[in-house]
């Protein structure tokens, strides 16, 4: 179609030159234009076929990383006895009074395999799958001095497991405890805190990393 279309205008062109509408000079410069003009355009449709080219490789290639994707996230979720699990962890500060033990409430998820973790009750894990579990717990102080500082993992509302701390600067300071339970099914674990140095004093969010508590089987 692109050849005729062009054809029939040299043709015109001719009978234009014949019957002297045109002079033989215009008529060759008339050429010259429509030479330049034509190569501009064939250069414009090579150039979008290999972007049109490039395009579909990127989607091909897009469709490949997504399908290797999917395979790693089914292999992840078949593999036995390693999957059920959740870490959360607490978007803002939270004002923990003196000498009263308090519950740290959790706000976000980082992951959450088996429904451990519930918004009404944010202070909690519950187990959903019945097996040997880590626990972790990671708690950023305020930068004050004095008393002490003092994290507490619970199972069902007892005490499994303590750390205390006692700090000498003003800098913040990170504090973390672990421990390795056996849960059953409906088995709950809680994070608690405790102060003692006189006065309210905060635990502070840092990104992902603090406030946070998991719970992950490993077997």
């Amino acid at each position: 179609m692109k050849k005729t279309t062009a054809t029939l205008l040299v043709m015109v062109m001719l009978v234009m030159l014949v019957s002297g509408c045109v002079s033989r000079r215009d008529f060759d410069d008339l050429m010259v234009e429509y030479g330049a003009l034509r190569a501009r355009v064939e250069a414009a449709e090579s150039k979008l076929a290999a972007a049109q080219d490039e395009i579909q490789a990127l989607q091909n290639d897009l469709v490949a990383e997504k399908s290797k994707i999917e395979k790693l996230e089914r292999d992840v979720m078949t593999v036995p006895g390693y999957t059920q699990g959740a870490r959360v962890y607490r978007s803002s500060n939270q004002l923990i009074p003196n000498n009263t033990y308090t519950k740290v409430s959790f706000t976000n998820e980082t992951y959450d395999t088996d429904n451990c973790f519930d918004a009404d009750t944010p202070d909690r894990l519950t187990c959903n799958t019945a097996g040997k579990y880590i626990i972790v717990a990671n708690i950023r102080w305020a930068g004050l001095p004095g008393g002490l500082r003092a994290i507490q993992i619970q199972k069902n509302g007892e005490n499994i497991v303590k750390s205390k701390l006692q700090p000498n600067d003003v800098n913040t300071m990170f504090h973390v405890v672990a421990t390795i339970i056996d849960l059953e099914v409906g088995d709950y674990i809680e994070c608690g805190v405790l102060q003692d140095r006189g006065g309210s004093l905060n635990i502070e969010t840092h990104g992902i990393m603090a406030p946070s508590f998991m719970m992950q089987r490993i077997g």
